[in-house]
């Protein structure tokens, strides 16, 4: 925790981007952020090592709102077409989240609907009330919104009908061994049909090899 504190203080962390790519063409601009910490020797320290404390001690609003804070900074520099943006459950719960965006809206002169906010569907799915409200004030301000992680949940496609959203980042796991796997691909073809009833746009997640590309692009998936 206090290594969190102090890289929050001096501004030790990074974002780092890995491209999101279209499956039926197309040179769009589009990315997906992660943040690491930097030590104090300047070496990376990757989520899964500080992410868990800085829950448990209330600090994912401080890093949510300094990734989000570089996030608007890569926009404006750099014109992506979308960049992906991870939000924890505190950004979700706080009532402050939208005044403070409205700042960094104008401050930055980011244009929003560069922006894709995504949530978990976990986070999503125990919180529907106020992911509710928060996505409606988002899409006001043309912010786009994605679930991410989705498709693991005990009723994921019930959360379609709830949030008007505008990607589905559907769950790494599902991608696993999918090429010689008929019953995942049928879980993941229903997961992409009804996204697309609710004119969603899917994104395979953790994509490694050609071979698991040409699956999900058969069965309807869009990135």
């Amino acid at each position: 925790v206090r290594h969190i504190k102090a890289a929050l203080m001096e501004n030790r962390f990074r974002l780092v981007q890995q491209p999101i790519v279209s499956l039926g063409g197309g040179s769009q601009k589009i990315y997906d952020v992660a943040v690491r910490m930097l030590d104090v020797q300047g070496k990376e320290v990757l989520p899964s090592e500080f992410l868990p404390a800085a829950a448990r001690n209330d600090l994912l609003l401080n890093i949510d709102r300094w990734v989000l804070g570089a996030a608007f900074s890569f926009i404006a520099k750099r014109n992506p077409d979308l960049l992906f943006v991870r939000m924890s459950r505190d950004s979700l719960m706080d009532n402050g989240f939208l005044v403070w965006l409205d700042t960094q809206l104008k401050a930055t002169l980011a244009e929003p609907q560069r922006l894709c906010l995504q949530f978990t569907e976990e986070d999503a799915a125990r919180n529907l009330a106020p992911m509710k409200t928060l996505l409606q004030q988002l899409r006001q301000r043309r912010v786009r919104v994605a679930l991410e992680h989705f498709g693991t949940g005990r009723d994921p496609i019930a959360l379609l009908n709830a949030l008007p959203l505008d990607f589905l980042k559907i769950d790494g796991s599902l991608m696993q061994g999918l090429s010689g796997n008929p019953e995942q691909q049928t879980r993941i073809r229903m997961i992409a049909d009804a996204a697309a009833n609710y004119e969603i746009q899917t994104v395979a997640e953790r994509i490694e090899d050609a071979n698991t590309m040409a699956v999900v692009w058969q069965l309807g998936v869009q990135y």
